[in-house]
């Protein structure tokens, strides 16, 4: 899914006037007939970015969609530019930040894993259905010998042996 935030040039939250001005600009930068281009692809992405963002009905069904398929990918959402940002493993007190604008990305390391897991688990499951039940019981069998395998070589038990 595209960031129309991007594609336009602007920072959420963004009023309508900004939105307006940033169209135009993008609109006269990427129409065919006004730079010779062959094809109007980018032109077509402004002005979906454009009409989705200005209609507020259309701009919280695309956020949603967009906050959606970014935690399905174990992603977060920055609130100032809207990418979708991987978010590695960090300590309480530290603050993660957006590679794009910089802009503190507000979880806490418990709703990062949480994320994470889902997401994997998701993932896991779409496998799952690919490779169907047999497939399936071949990787949990390869999956549990390298558990095994980290296991012995830190000399990690699992409780009750």
């Amino acid at each position: 899914m595209e960031n129309h935030y991007s594609v336009l040039g602007v920072f959420r939250p963004a009023d309508p006037e900004k939105l307006r001005a940033a169209y135009r600009q993008k609109a006269r930068d990427t129409h065919a007939d006004l730079n010779g281009r062959k094809t109007d692809d980018e032109f077509i992405a402004v002005r979906l970015a454009y009409e989705t963002l200005q209609n507020e009905e259309k701009r919280t069904e695309y956020e949603d969609q967009y906050v959606s398929e970014a935690q399905s990918k174990g992603l977060f959402v920055c609130e100032r530019c809207f990418s979708m940002v991987r978010v590695p493993k960090f300590r309480k007190g530290q603050k993660p930040k957006c590679p794009n604008c910089k802009t503190a990305i507000r979880v806490s390391p418990e709703t990062r894993d949480a994320v994470l897991g889902e997401a994997f688990s998701i993932q896991m499951d779409s496998l799952m259905e690919a490779v169907g039940a047999e497939g399936a019981e071949l990787a949990k069998d390869a999956v549990v010998a390298i558990v095994g395998k980290i296991r012995k070589k830190f000399g990690l038990v699992k409780k009750g042996e």
